[in-house]
C-alpha cells in the first residue's frame, strides 16, 4: 500500500505511485535484511544541546484496537535490533503509529 501527501497535486498523483511500484526494491526493506547493515555506517541519533533540562512527555493514551498491531511492529524491531531498550533515560517522548 502506498499513502501519498494528500496536498500533492492530482495531476502528479499518478506518476509518484507509478514510480514508487518500479522502485520498490529501493526504497522499502524487510527488518531483517536492516540487520546486514554495519551500524557504524547507519545509525540514527538524536542530538541534544549541552546543559538543556531533560523533559518527558506526559504519557498519552492509545487507541486499544491499535495496541496488537502496535506491539507487533515493536517486536519486529526488537528482534531485528532496530531498536534496543533504554533504561533509565531521561528524555522520555510517546510512540507515535503510523
Amino acid at each position: 500500500m502506498i499513502r501519498l501527501f494528500k496536498g500533492i497535486p492530482f495531476q502528479y498523483r499518478q506518476r509518484y505511485l507509478d514510480l514508487f511500484k518500479t522502485y520498490k526494491d529501493v526504497a522499502t526493506w524487510p527488518y531483517d535484511d536492516l540487520e546486514l547493515f554495519d551500524t557504524n555506517i547507519i545509525q540514527h541519533k538524536i542530538s541534544l544541546k549541552s546543559g538543556m533540562k531533560p523533559y518527558k512527555e506526559k504519557l498519552r493514551q492509545i487507541n486499544p484496537l491499535l495496541l496488537p498491531s502496535i506491539e507487533k511492529e515493536i517486536r519486529k524491531l526488537l528482534q531485528s535490533k532496530i531498536i534496543v531498550p533504554l533504561r533509565y533515560s531521561k528524555w522520555v517522548a510517546n510512540w507515535v503509529p503510523i
